[in-house]
């Protein structure tokens, strides 16, 4: 369960904390409700074109380690995340920076690129400097 009965007699330091914790919950809900709506493809080979439907619990697809792609057709990046972490599609001001339930990474071993002749985005995993790219952003879970 996402909001084991523990987590209501936590001793939390402050009420930031509180509501940092109670956002990330919310977050990873409405993420697997994201994903179960519209439904969780994968590939076995790297990058691959042939994909089939996810055969495990929905769960499994974020644990450590994974990494999820997603095709957004009509809404932007931000949109989504706005709608992720408040239910509102403008619910954060990105002239801000990021939400207080994550942070901006440093560096990052993988990226994406499009694949022109194929008009595919492909993951890559990146080289030196480049792994110090600009917006890659992280969340902490509970």
């Amino acid at each position: 369960t996402l909001f084991p009965p523990q987590a209501t007699s936590f001793n939390f330091k402050d009420d930031e904390e509180r509501e940092v914790f109670n956002l990330k919950i919310t977050f990873l809900k409405r993420l697997l409700l994201m994903m179960a709506v519209c439904g969780v493809n994968f590939t076995a080979e790297d990058n691959g074109a042939a994909v089939r439907p996810w055969p495990y619990p929905l769960a499994s697809t974020i644990c450590h380690g994974g990494r999820i792609g997603f095709k957004l057709c009509g809404v932007t990046w931000r949109e989504v995340l706005n709608f992720l972490c408040y239910q509102d599609n403008s619910g954060w001001s990105w002239d801000d920076g990021v939400p207080k339930l994550m942070y901006t990474r440093k560096a990052a071993t993988h990226s994406v690129r499009l694949d022109l002749p194929t008009g595919r985005v492909c993951e890559v995993r990146t080289k030196s400097i480049s792994s110090f790219d600009r917006g890659q952003m992280g969340i902490d879970m509970p």
